[in-house]
């Protein structure tokens, strides 16, 4: 695997190295910190996404526009969507797999939205 790293040009390996800091800064900070309560709010759950996804948005869109020239001509516009993208999927990933990440004591909903409607996250159960 290094070697391969190695053997790719520069902006690639530097796209490669900022996400792979970026993600192992949220895994540091998000370790030990599920719960079924959910995150604090809406800003929490970006935040969480940002670091399991949005930065992968970032990486791959630089790695799909240093492959395709078409690409880079629009690289500035795509990077202003390119968090959206990841995070995006993320939210999705959140929701198909919430039953699984409940069984392991986790929930990354955002907790205020939930309570604003009188629902408390870690009362949820399958099927009600």
């Amino acid at each position: 695997m290094i070697r391969i790293t190695h053997s790719l040009n520069q902006r690639v390996q530097m796209a490669m190295a900022r996400c792979v800091r970026i993600m192992s800064e949220g895994m540091v900070f998000y370790q030990g910190q599920e719960t079924l309560d959910g995150v604090e709010d809406q800003g929490a759950m970006d935040r969480y996404c940002y670091y399991v996804a949005g930065v992968v948005g970032e990486m791959l869109t630089t790695l799909f526009c240093d492959h395709c020239p078409e690409l880079a001509a629009r690289e500035s516009e795509m990077m202003h969507l390119a968090v959206s993208f990841g995070e995006g999927l993320q939210m999705t990933n959140i929701l198909k797999d919430i039953w699984d990440d409940r069984a392991r004591g986790a929930c990354w909903l955002p907790r205020d939205l939930f309570a604003a409607k009188g629902v408390l996250l870690s009362d949820v159960v399958l099927g009600s």
